[in-house]
């Protein structure tokens, strides 16, 4: 029945420290009024089992410091705070009896809450235990059984994979090996059929080689009449660019007296400066129009600002005078 009380204890939540504090007080009152025969056992107990602990720790403690060495190591080398150790363990008896006393008001309050739901079986100990036992230990035989069987299955499966791996590493060698061959015979035929069409090529080329050569002889005779066509034009060149020469020169005095006559000009010559300069005034007005629009908006929203600046002003003064 405690392990019972104790697992349901556990899946419950923890309680915050106010709600630990009213469990304190409300163990202090019922030990002090109404307190089951079991819990007040289990309180007596435990208080018994804590005054001795204490007793045999301090009695311990006592006894160590009235001995010469502890263990291997003398006593003077270790410095042992004796005091710290009893608050330490006295803390930890304090914290023990109020975590007995809290579980010992959860069982009270378990008991009391399967009784209101009717179910006080979960309070009863548990029928068949030794059937659920030897069940529980057949069930464990058969599980074994069952794992034995699993390994032996699991090494034969092992063993046919190792056997299945050492054919397949056989087959696969000599496929390796067959697969070798046919694509050594496979290369040979291609480089025999790749003789066979550079042989052809080879005889092509020679034939293209004596063409050319024919061609060759012939392009020589027309380049000796050509060197001599080269001569003459060569002449004709030379007396071309005097020629040019003197024209250019003409052609720069006229684009100088050109110059000048533009620079005399001025705007009337250049049409797009003409327009440039018609649309920029135009230009002018319109932003002059703009720039009166504007400074009209800005005095207009100067005045509705100083407008409404003083109506901000005039509801302050308001609203201090009414809270005044």
């Amino acid at each position: 029945m405690t392990g019972t009380k104790g697992h349901k204890t556990k899946e419950e939540t923890k309680p915050k420290p106010d709600q630990v504090t009213v469990a304190e007080a409300e163990g202090k009152t019922d030990a002090n009024v109404k307190v089951p025969q079991a819990d007040g056992e289990g309180s007596s107990g435990s208080s018994s089992t804590t005054t001795k602990s204490n007793e045999s720790s301090e009695n311990g403690i006592e006894g160590r410091d009235n001995s010469q060495q502890i263990g291997n190591l003398p006593l003077s080398a270790i410095h042992i705070d004796r005091d710290e150790y009893l608050a330490a363990h006295r803390e930890l008896t304090l914290e023990r009896q109020h975590q007995q006393v809290l579980n010992n008001i959860l069982h009270r309050r378990l008991a009391e809450y399967y009784k209101k739901r009717k179910c006080e079986h979960v309070l009863k100990p548990l029928m068949g235990a030794s059937d659920m036992e030897e069940k529980y230990q057949q069930k464990l035989i058969s599980y074994q059984e069952l794992k034995e069987k699993s390994e032996r299955d699991i090494a034969d499966i092992k063993r046919k994979v190792t056997e299945v791996e050492e054919t397949y590493t056989g087959r696969l060698e000599h496929a390796n090996k067959k697969f070798d061959e046919l694509q050594h015979l496979e290369r040979s035929t291609e480089r025999e059929d790749e003789l066979i069409k550079n042989r052809t090529k080879c005889t092509e080329h020679n034939q293209i080689l004596a063409h050319i050569r024919e061609k060759m002889h012939h392009t020589d005779e027309v380049i000796d009449f050509a060197e001599c066509d080269l001569g003459d034009a060569e002449m004709e060149f030379y007396r071309a660019r005097e020629d040019l020469g003197m024209v250019k020169s003409h052609r720069n005095k006229l684009r100088w007296s050109l110059e000048e006559e533009k620079l005399k000009a001025g705007l009337l010559t250049r049409k797009d400066l003409l327009r440039d300069f018609q649309s920029s005034l135009d230009m002018v007005v319109q932003l002059g129009h703009r720039k009166k629009q504007l400074e009209a908006q800005v005095l207009k929203a100067s005045k509705q600002l100083r407008h409404a600046r003083k109506n901000v002003l005039a509801q302050g003064t308001l609203h201090r005078q009414h809270e005044e």
